[in-house]
């Protein structure tokens, strides 16, 4: 049995930084703002050949709702065999706060522990500890975060066999999601799924369209851009096929950077690179912005397979809706190959097409060809538009071959074939996307030039 354990508390307590520091890996961010941390992050952890799973929740009071518990946190709890419920010492601080969590907790019949997190200031004989068995709590482990090591106490005084005896009979009807059941694949059976990234600017709708596909309330939704900081991971399976979704955090202009972590920006731009299929996801309001063709180009640069959302199309009057639709497909008319669905997430409208297109578009990537077919569209290209005249000597393309695929390569050779203009190699990519019927995907070419025999 994988023991799954929740890290809760109040923003900034110091819950991603245990997390991080359990897991032994810097999966969680960690920032001095509160409320950093919105949605869940688990990770697998394995001590002394057992495998626990542990859980980073944003703070489980909703901002400016003190007296509401967040959902995501809610979601941990109900899922967890034991609770580290992490209190930040604060010398002048008041624990009332607390007294709603631990009875939840208790009604819960939740196995929990204090993990108080402690500063230089910690004085043992003050009545802060006193505060706490007050509470009705009797365990309690003592840690700084910053500055100790030692973190295997959790393990040997917590999680352990001897303690798990007990947790055991009380915890069997638990609900486990699916990012639960992701963690007990090793990387080797990740490696088979498809992976879809959602991307796109904040607040453009992309964690409401996770959640859509999902049917589960894995991400947090708000109107506040930048909600989402981490990427998420979440498989979804269907009939035919199963898929493993990742939610991303927006990003914007350089200039306003400022005010997102580093981490951010570096995790979602490298998601970018190992993905098999990409939903840019544009909100219809705004329109295609800077940003938004950023990712694009972004995306090809990178020869993914990619599908435009357009989403939010709920908030558009239906006057509005036919002029929006042509300036957004004006806008992006040099990219013919890519699929483009207007949607709406929140009321689910356009999604069955979304998710075909993507099944198409993952399907068109693994296709293959054979070097005779790659070859007559070679020649039907150069016959219906000769390589231009450089220093008076045409260029001669030979025969076409694939040099690989995931994504498609295809091998050109020729004579004086390296010298030929960007705009002519654009013309061959554009010709070969259409006769070969490719969605959603570019592609690249290589050329090797022959040497001519008689040339001097």
């Amino acid at each position: 049995m994988n023991l799954i354990v929740s890290i809760i508390g109040k923003q900034n307590s110091g819950k991603s930084t245990l997390f991080n520091k359990l897991t032994k890996k810097r999966r969680a961010l960690v920032s001095k703002d509160p409320g950093f941390t919105s949605d869940r992050q688990y990770l697998l952890r394995i001590w002394k050949k057992r495998k626990f799973i542990f859980i980073d929740t944003p703070s489980i009071y909703l901002i400016n709702k003190k007296s509401k518990f967040n959902n995501q946190s809610i979601i941990a709890i109900e899922e967890s065999h034991v609770i580290l419920l992490v209190i930040r010492y604060e010398s002048y601080g008041s624990l009332d706060n607390h007294l709603s969590i631990i009875a939840f907790l208790k009604r819960n019949k939740k196995n929990f522990f204090v993990i108080l997190n402690l500063d230089d200031n910690f004085n043992k004989n003050y009545n802060f500890t006193d505060k706490i068995y007050f509470l009705g709590i009797d365990k309690i482990c003592y840690l700084n975060f910053l500055k100790e090591n030692n973190f295997k106490k959790i393990f040997k005084n917590i999680l352990y066999p001897e303690h798990l005896s007990s947790f055991k009979e009380s915890n069997k009807n638990n609900k486990v999601s699916s990012a639960i059941k992701n963690l007990t694949l090793n990387k080797i059976e990740m490696d088979k799924y498809p992976k879809i990234a959602i991307i796109g600017r904040p607040n453009s709708g992309k964690s409401t369209l996770m959640n859509c596909i999902l049917r589960q309330n894995r991400s947090t939704v708000s109107n506040s851009p930048g909600t989402t900081k981490d990427v998420l991971y979440s498989l979804y399976s269907n009939k035919e096929k199963t898929y493993l979704f990742i939610d991303t955090a927006g990003l914007v202009k350089k200039k306003n950077f400022v005010h997102i972590n580093k981490s951010v920006i570096k995790n979602t731009l490298n998601v970018i690179k190992k993905i098999d299929v990409s939903i840019l996801v544009i909100d219809s309001c705004v329109g295609i912005t800077k940003q938004d063709l950023f990712f694009l180009n972004y995306i090809l640069k990178y020869n993914k397979s990619l599908i435009i959302a357009v989403n939010k199309l709920d908030l558009i009057s239906k006057k509005n809706k036919k002029e929006i639709k042509e300036k957004i497909i004006k806008k992006i008319s040099f990219f013919k190959f890519i699929k483009i669905h207007f949607i709406s997430a929140i009321c689910s409208f356009g999604i069955n097409n979304l998710l075909y297109s993507i099944k198409a578009t993952y399907k068109n990537k693994l296709l293959k060809f054979e070097t005779s077919k790659l070859t007559r569209i070679l020649r039907k290209a150069t016959f219906n538009n000769q390589p231009p005249m450089l220093n008076g000597i045409r260029s001669k393309l030979k025969y076409a071959h694939p040099g690989g695929y995931n994504p498609l390569v295809i091998v050109i050779h020729g004579i004086k074939v390296i010298s030929l203009p960007k705009n002519y190699i654009s013309y061959l990519k554009k010709f070969f996307i259409k006769e070969l019927n490719i969605i959603g995907t570019s592609l690249k070419i290589k050329f090797i030039s022959s040497i001519n025999p008689y040339s001097k």
